[in-house]
């Protein structure tokens, strides 16, 4: 029988020693990559990338978000 040290119940992460920072860490990173999309988007803009460009871009960065949680739906 192998031990576990780790693991994600509905959602919250569990460790032997009930630390929080697994699932602290982790949420961290998300808004991180939030963060960074977001800056990079502003960045494009302000080097003069059209608004409609701009818009297609980030609708295929939300659909491939929704692309890859459905895989898990479906």
């Amino acid at each position: 029988m192998e031990r576990v040290t780790e693991t994600t119940l509905l959602g919250i992460d569990i460790t032997s020693t009930l630390s929080t920072s697994v699932y602290v860490n982790r949420l961290l990173m998300q808004i991180n990559q939030r963060i960074m999309r977001m800056y990079l988007l502003s960045q494009l803009k302000s080097q003069g990338m059209n608004v409609q460009a701009l818009q297609t871009l980030f609708t295929g960065l939300i659909m491939s978000k929704i692309t890859y949680a459905l895989s898990t739906y479906c």
